[in-house]
């Protein structure tokens, strides 16, 4: 969240956000494909803002990137994926229920802002960002899935999406353009001296609007199988459907990040904490303490993924950190926030 600063001359800011989690596997079993860090469940979400600008007065403009991913799925999904994708034994006879919903949206555009102080300690942002759309996942999957063998197995889906990349049958496309729009807004409010509250939310409405963007809107199936020298069934399914273009307006859906601060002695706080996105949740406890006029400390602890997050901040830096292990390449959890700003 942006530094709650009276803006009264030029001031370079520089911001960065990123909420990374994955509830399957690790973040690093992503990358690899590690099939020793599968441990269920049903979402999977990426979120992450850079921007850099300058603000003047109470008006700024800056150059923005941002990339978004939200999955969610059934168990059955991720698990059937996961014994699949590493060619891990399947259970006999199982039945495995499919489910997908996937919103993706990569962009880059410019960011105008107005800021507004209407007490000491308090302020009003809002933003507003043209958007140039980069790439696009947006559509659903539904169907079955039963393992014949060890080895082998059947199924059956319906899916209808759009996207950049056909990533469920390689289909061969050119990724379409996209533009649109986004407004966020941001409060600091000092309620009272001893309570707090901060609230930002991302895409309050948000459109993006792509030109000739692919679509399959098909049945997929098993029938035609192939195997590998293994004898493990290889991943070609038939496609009933059809596959074209079209114009596709993708809402983008709306991010919250709130806090509540309440000074319990002159040095400590009590701290609550939430984050909405459109897959999940996630709520934080936790102390914050201050250490001088314009600087403190503050750790909070994530209850739905066991994340530690430590934060730091002073007059024109913030910076924190939330993981789920010391090691992050065994971490399903990675948060990180970092805000620069100076006066010139």
């Amino acid at each position: 969240i942006y530094p709650s600063l009276a803006l009264a001359s030029a001031q370079p800011y520089f911001t960065l956000h990123t909420f990374t989690y994955s509830e399957p596997v690790t973040l690093q079993g992503i990358i690899n494909s590690n099939s020793d860090s599968f441990t269920g469940g049903e979402n999977a979400l990426t979120h992450n803002w850079a921007e850099v600008g300058v603000t003047y007065n109470n008006f700024g403009v800056g150059i923005l990137g941002r990339y978004d991913y939200d999955l969610q799925f059934s168990e059955d999904t991720a698990e059937f994926y996961y014994l699949i994708d590493n060619k891990k034994p399947l259970p006999q006879g199982r039945e495995f229920n499919l489910s997908l919903d996937a919103n993706n949206t990569q962009s880059e555009g410019v960011r105008f802002s107005y800021t507004h102080t209407f007490q000491r300690n308090s302020s009003f942002n809002i933003g507003l960002s043209y958007l140039r759309g980069i790439w696009l996942t947006d559509g659903s999957a539904q169907g079955r899935g039963v393992a014949l063998s060890e080895s082998d197995y059947d199924f059956q889906f319906d899916v209808d999406y759009y996207y950049s990349e056909d990533i469920l049958f390689e289909r061969n496309v050119e990724s379409p353009d996209g533009e649109g729009y986004s407004i966020d807004f941001s409060v600091d409010w000092e309620i009272t001296p001893k309570f707090g509250f901060n609230l930002r939310v991302i895409d309050l409405i948000g459109r993006m609007y792509w030109q000739n963007a692919p679509q399959t809107i098909a049945v997929a199936s098993s029938d035609n199988k192939t195997y590998d020298s293994n004898g493990y069934l290889i991943y070609n399914p038939i496609l009933s459907g059809y596959e074209t273009t079209s114009e596709f307006t993708q809402e983008l859906e709306p991010q919250i990040k709130a806090l509540i601060n309440y000074k319990l002695t002159k040095k400590f706080a009590a701290l609550g904490q939430i984050y909405s996105f459109y897959a999940t949740n996630f709520y934080q406890l936790g102390v914050g303490y201050t250490l001088s006029r314009t600087s403190a400390l503050n750790m909070l602890y994530m209850f739905e993924t066991n994340a530690i997050a430590i934060g730091y901040s002073m007059k024109y830096f913030e910076f924190s950190l939330a993981s789920d292990a010391l090691d992050f390449s065994n971490a399903n959890t990675l948060v990180l926030s970092i805000n620069v700003a100076n006066t010139f």
